[in-house]
């Protein structure tokens, strides 16, 4: 594993976001992230589908949905972390989000019935259910509290990524690292040491 002390220089988001890589990173947990939004993982849909679809392990860089391809299945996430990658035709991308524990995949483009706009990739070794679109959509039909509980996952996830885009162009990068420890050690994907927090991406 690779190592790097967030002290003075922080280590990139393409250092430690390269696929097949799994770096720990060792970082002083008294940093702060001057966010007004830190977002915890508060909506869990595992109870809610959790006799529907199969339960599977997927390792890192495993792509779950493509951009530019319906979702053929919804995804949600029991163990682990899966980015949202936007890439343009000449092959430049970007992560544009992470989603945690209890976070529902391709949501958007089931009930829309359009192609995803992003690709959805492990990070870590991650516990999915998989779910088939329809079988998905018929339950989640036949209960308004489900509908309502998605709903508020959807604007909480959109409210999350205006944040996003309001650091990206005021924060500073140190700030924008500190909000995704914080993520990364409220999803169980850390090991606290006294004043140190040992985080495995």
């Amino acid at each position: 594993h690779r190592e790097a002390k967030v002290k003075g220089v922080l280590p990139s988001f393409r250092g430690l976001f390269q696929k097949g890589e799994v770096p720990v990173i060792t970082a002083r947990s008294n940093i702060e992230c001057n966010s007004p939004h830190v977002f915890p993982s508060e909506l869990d849909f595992q109870r809610d589908f959790q006799n529907l679809g199969l339960i599977r392990s997927y390792g890192p860089g495993s792509e779950l949905l493509q951009q530019g391809v319906l979702a053929g299945e919804i995804f949600i996430i029991h163990e682990g972390i899966v980015k949202l990658v936007w890439a343009e035709k000449r092959g430049k991308q970007t992560i544009v989000g992470l989603r945690w524990p209890g976070s529902p995949l391709g949501v958007p483009s089931a009930i829309t019935g359009e192609v995803s706009p992003t690709t959805a990739e492990t990070l870590v070794r991650t516990v999915l259910q998989r779910i088939p679109v329809q079988e998905f959509i018929t339950h989640l039909l036949a209960n308004p509290e489900l509908v309502w509980k998605m709903h508020q996952t959807q604007c909480r996830e959109l409210c999350e990524q205006l944040n996003s885009l309001g650091e990206f162009a005021c924060c500073s990068a140190r700030s924008r690292l500190a909000r995704v420890f914080k993520r990364l050690i409220s999803a169980g994907q850390a090991d606290i040491n006294g004043p140190r927090v040992r985080l495995r991406l």
